[in-house]
């Protein structure tokens, strides 16, 4: 028995001696060469949604005082016929997709929306879906105007 205790402090002695060395792998780049060019800002609406939508041809027309289905997308907030909408707080966003939460204002009056905005592989059409209006329960379809 008395032995085996010398033992043991020996065993250790060496392993701590040992000339292996854990040394962690590097870690691992999960992006890709091409991220960049699809890299979504966190404070930002996405490029590929920003521009000037309308829900029926005559929404895109400049020159008409009453294009109620227009929306313009900009990089900070959505500006619409009688309100315009800041960006709050980004929940995701991909560069063709974004749900995220829009403090409005308009006529006098003030709310906050939760809202995914997607445009369709076209890039012509875009999606709009109010997530936390009860009254608005459908989507919204948008197509780009034109310059």
């Amino acid at each position: 028995m008395v032995r085996q205790s010398y033992l043991l402090p020996l065993f250790l002695l060496f392993g701590a001696c040992s000339s292996e060395s854990e040394v962690a792998p590097p870690p691992v780049d999960s992006v890709g060469e091409g991220a960049q060019a699809d890299a979504v800002m966190a404070d930002e609406i996405p490029r590929e949604l920003r521009g000037t939508w309308g829900m029926t041809p005559g929404d895109c027309d400049d020159s008409r005082g009453d294009a109620k289905g227009r929306m313009e997308v900009e990089a900070d907030r959505l500006v619409f016929y009688e309100s315009t909408a800041m960006l709050d707080e980004i929940s995701e966003a991909e560069p063709h997709r974004l749900i995220a939460i829009f403090e409005f204002e308009g006529e006098g009056q003030k709310w906050s929306r939760k809202i995914a905005l997607e445009v369709e592989e076209d890039g012509q059409s875009l999606v709009r879906r109010d997530l936390d209006d009860q009254q608005l329960t459908g989507s919204l379809s948008y197509n780009r105007c034109t310059a």
